[in-house]
């Protein structure tokens, strides 16, 4: 891995040397087989048997403190639910983001088509539209873009990172609706970084692992406690307005990024 620190092959048993694979590949190898091995520590399997390994990977990237890891995985979930307003805010920009894309898409002369759609005979096609739990995976000449939609006015690396762990060939463009805000993570720009993050997770998941005997800790490590919109009347008049100025915008900067592949090509 270039001289790069990375777990040795006593913590990682069982699996290629980084120098037998690509470097992001191989750690995210480790990763799948460290999730299956808290999986089956702490027996997190889902009602049909599944392991929970997005739950177990959501973890990690969450939370620094062992004894919250063990907390997490040891005690009954809470769920805590989220204000229907919100629900509805993502789901409307994503809608209106996918149709209008392909619209757009369209006069500017690509083939586009939703995957849902993918199914009929539409011939060719350039440009395919996914929507996804964040917004909208793109795939376009082997190219991929994820349009994560955020409508409110917080922000998650961790959340941003897991989505490149399960892609990590894409370009992650950040769409802050209410905040009218746009950001652009280029994978040359975040692969570096990612290969860090991963190996962070990893040395993270072998402490867990490794602990004999972990110290409880009275860390309140969830927020049982659901956000009241005081205002709603404001919120969704805000949004409807800030989403219709905003909307062109990102069409345009997701156009562009199409148009700079056909250029470098």
């Amino acid at each position: 891995m270039g001289g790069r620190q990375v777990l040795d092959n006593e913590q990682l048993p069982n699996m290629l040397s980084p120098e037998d694979s690509d470097p992001l590949d191989f750690l995210r190898s480790q990763i799948d087989d460290l999730c299956l091995k808290i999986v089956t520590k702490f027996n997190l399997y889902d009602s049909t048997g599944r392991p929970r390994n997005a739950f177990v990977l959501n973890a990690l990237t969450k939370y620094s403190c062992i004894g919250c890891l063990v907390n997490t995985f040891t005690q009954p979930y809470k769920w805590v639910d989220v204000d229907a307003i919100y629900k509805e805010n993502h789901r409307l920009a994503v809608n209106l983001l996918t149709e209008q894309l392909q619209y757009r898409l369209g006069k500017e002369g690509f083939n586009s088509v939703v995957q849902d759609e993918v199914e009929g005979d539409y011939g060719r096609v350039d440009v395919l539209i996914r929507q996804i739990s964040c917004g909208v995976l793109l795939t376009y000449n082997g190219a991929q873009f994820i349009v994560e939609v955020k409508t409110g006015k917080g922000l998650s690396y961790d959340q941003i990172f897991r989505y490149l762990i399960d892609w990590p060939n894409a370009t992650l463009i950040v769409w802050r609706v209410i905040m009218r805000q746009i950001i652009t993570l280029d994978q040359k720009a975040v692969s570096p970084f990612l290969l860090t993050y991963l190996e962070t997770i990893l040395q993270r998941g072998t402490r867990l692992l490794n602990g004999d005997k972990i110290t409880p800790c009275n860390h309140n490590y969830t927020n049982e406690k659901p956000y009241v919109i005081r205002d709603p009347q404001g919120l969704i008049n805000e949004f409807l307005l800030v989403l219709t100025e905003t909307l062109p915008n990102i069409i345009d900067t997701i156009v562009q990024q199409l148009k700079d592949i056909n250029s470098d090509g």
